[in-house]
């Protein structure tokens, strides 16, 4: 992407050199350099992004630290179920007395994990912080749709 919008900037600026100054000469090799101009730089933030990725891919947890977080969690979701109630950030600071990037670092954790559910209080307009509840599946569907009713029917009837 940078090599194309380079390559579309020098041809504007050759083909400025070499042609006419008319209107529509000049319209065209203008908009070739902002083009590439716009390529250049579409290509330098896409490149940073990649760059920005990959150092954070990079970042694995080692064992230690995985073992620390999933402690801190374990304090968070008691810390949370002691209040019997969903609790914001700085509640969470308060009532743990930890700093406010040791919440952070394990509330992201529990969030990647789903252990912590995130939502927004709508009467006081804060986010707040509950354990997640596991999705419950029940064992049997608890009412059958129309068209399984009629294939077990059938089932039924061709079995006996």
């Amino acid at each position: 992407m940078i090599a194309g919008g380079m390559a579309l900037v020098s041809l504007g600026i050759v083909g400025a050199i070499l042609t006419s100054w008319g209107f529509f000469g000049t319209a065209v090799l203008t908009s070739l350099m902002t083009t590439g101009s716009g390529l250049v730089f579409l290509g330098l933030v896409k490149r940073r992004g990649r760059i920005t990725a990959a150092t954070q891919e990079q970042r694995a947890l080692s064992t230690s630290e995985h073992k620390l977080l999933e402690e801190r969690s374990r304090r968070i979701r008691t810390a949370i179920e002691k209040a019997g109630r969903p609790q914001t950030f700085e509640a969470l600071v308060a009532r743990t007395q930890w700093t406010r990037e040791a919440v952070l670092d394990t509330l992201l954790f529990m969030k990647e994990r789903g252990l912590v559910a995130e939502d927004l209080d709508l009467d006081t307009g804060d986010w707040v912080y509950a354990p997640s509840e596991p999705e419950v599946v029940p064992a049997e569907p608890v009412s059958l749709m129309l068209e399984e009713r009629r294939a077990l029917s059938e089932r039924t009837e061709t079995e006996g």
